[in-house]
């Protein structure tokens, strides 16, 4: 009876598990939305939902886009934006999202940094750099912030000026710990002129020090280069001054999936400014 019960048992705790499995692949998200206009709404299992930008859409979901209203939505699965102009529905499926009916839908194919950078953390959610606060205290804002990517080989170094110093030390070194830059400057900034200083895809740290009435300070931080590779594929990405604004959601997200967070709030700030409907974009532009 005892061993009964323990297969039992085993046999639930199995049946369970698999089913816990199957609902973490059929809850995958298929796609988010990335831009829309209009009262958009969802239809997932029976209920109906306004549609939001950044979204996620689900395989099964019916989309309703009225007259004059506009969805634009990427699918992970197919690597493409599908633009939908209204009146019509639409359907989100394995691979494509399927216009029902008469209505109509425009494609464009995605590159991988634009799928990988829409789709980790379904569309949502922000990494954050920056050190540890501690005691409730914000650590002093740098250019570049503490562990971000810089899209240039000659950035700007720049931290807050301390009233009364004159003359401040800074160090410049890779990570591994090889020094490339000991100076003083007068300024609390400091251009990299040389670009043939920093490597690309390389990590280095740069410190600040200086003294005021016999106290020294001194504050600590880091960025990376970005990749060459990935510049480039940034560079294909950017849109123009026109482009539209799908195209500029999907090239803010590759920055903040590369790390580079201030390149990406300007564009953030910059959407916000074009669309101020759309107030998720508010928190973006402030880097939240």
């Amino acid at each position: 009876m005892g061993n009964k019960l323990l297969r039992l048992i085993a046999l639930f705790w199995a049946a369970l598990s698999l089913g816990l499995a199957a609902s973490a692949v059929r809850a995958a998200p298929a796609g988010s939305v990335i831009d829309v206009v209009g009262e958009v709404t969802l239809t997932r299992n029976a209920a109906r939902l306004k549609a939001g930008l950044f979204d996620n859409l689900f395989a099964g979901d019916l989309i309703q886009v009225p007259a004059g209203a506009r969805l634009v939505a990427t699918h992970n699965a197919v690597k493409k934006e599908f633009a939908l102009a209204g009146p019509g529905e639409f359907e989100v499926g394995a691979d494509e999202i399927k216009p029902k009916g008469g209505a109509r839908a425009q494609t464009r194919s995605l590159n991988e940094l634009a799928v990988v950078s829409l789709g980790s953390e379904g569309g949502k959610g922000r990494a954050t750099v920056g050190a540890v606060r501690m005691r409730g205290a914000a650590p002093p804002v740098t250019v570049p912030l503490d562990g971000e990517t810089v899209l240039e080989q000659t950035p700007t170094l720049s931290w807050p000026a301390q009233a009364g110093v004159g003359a401040y030390q800074l160090m410049l070194k890779k990570t591994d710990g090889g020094v490339l830059v000991e100076t003083t400057v007068d300024k609390p900034q400091y251009r990299i002129e040389s670009a043939t200083l920093l490597e690309w895809g390389g990590r280095y740290q740069w410190s600040v020090a200086s003294e005021q009435d016999g106290r020294r300070s001194q504050l600590v931080k880091s960025f990376r280069l970005i990749k060459r590779a990935d510049r480039e594929t940034l560079e294909r990405m950017k849109p123009g001054a026109e482009g539209e604004f799908s195209a500029w959601v999907v090239y803010a997200k590759a920055l903040e999936h590369l790390g580079a967070y201030s390149e990406a709030r300007a564009v953030w700030t910059k959407l916000l400014a074009q669309r101020p409907d759309l107030t998720i974009l508010e928190g973006l532009a402030k880097g939240k």
